[in-house]
């Protein structure tokens, strides 16, 4: 667990993309907190509820510390040289580049560069409430991630945060979808590979096209479909084996 947090923190330190699979290298830590509470007692020395709380979160806190804390300190110390020579400057243009590339609440770039794409079908101007509700969808799809994910599987709760991430933002660069490409060798669930496509769909046509924006959109509502059927064909196969 060590060695991964070290090895994602240099990953993150690299590039911050890589941040958003870290609830996969956490997948199924609240499920194990869970069996920690359910466990059974002694019968001579039942332990109070306080204790199994304690028991539970010293379940869930030190494998997790053992992946955040390495990450964490890679990133501090990548940085720190940084913070020590540019101080406020140690994010460079990030925050800039944010409101550039249209994600900055109320940002009007927001729909030149078609984000959100999947969401503006929903309503024509989302950018003044896309963030909060980008955020709470991440918010759900990762505690589910962490309840339910499964932990000889992390790259799979990491595919499904990213790959929902992704869909939600619709990013126009492709080469950012190459960790979806990465997760999806990991994993096997080909159907995220429309993500990528997707990406290089409305990258080209943005250029390509005078109002080409209906087909990124249509790019990625065809990606997210294609999720969609996976998860539908991999259920019923799930429902019909026998137990």
């Amino acid at each position: 667990r060590a060695l991964g947090g070290v090895l994602l923190g240099a990953a993150i330190a690299a590039k911050l993309l890589p941040a958003v699979t870290l609830p996969g290298a956490l997948s199924g830590i609240l499920a194990m907190n869970s069996k920690t509470l359910k466990a059974p007692e002694n019968a001579g020395s039942p332990a109070s509820p306080t204790t199994r709380l304690r028991r539970a979160a010293a379940t869930a806190v030190r494998p997790a510390a053992a992946i955040v804390l390495p990450a964490a300190a890679v990133v501090a110390l990548g940085y720190l040289p940084y913070v020590l020579l540019s101080r406020s400057s140690v994010l460079g243009y990030l925050t800039g580049y944010v409101a550039e590339e249209g994600y900055e609440t109320g940002s009007t770039a927001a729909a030149d560069k078609n984000r959100y794409a999947l969401l503006r079908l929903l309503h024509p101007a989302p950018e003044s409430w896309a963030l909060p509700v980008v955020a709470a969808v991440l918010l759900v799809i990762v505690a589910w991630v962490l309840l339910r994910g499964d932990p000889g599987r992390p790259w799979r709760g990491a595919l499904v945060v990213t790959g929902t991430a992704f869909l939600l933002m619709t990013p126009g660069y492709p080469w950012y979808a190459l960790l979806v490409v990465a997760l999806v060798a990991l994993d096997g669930r080909w159907e995220w590979l429309g993500l990528p496509l997707a990406g290089v769909v409305q990258y080209v046509t943005a250029r390509a096209v005078d109002d080409g924006a209906w087909v990124g959109t249509l790019g990625y509502a065809v990606a997210g479909a294609a999720v969609m059927a996976g998860w539908a064909v991999r259920a019923l196969r799930a429902a019909s084996a026998p137990p």
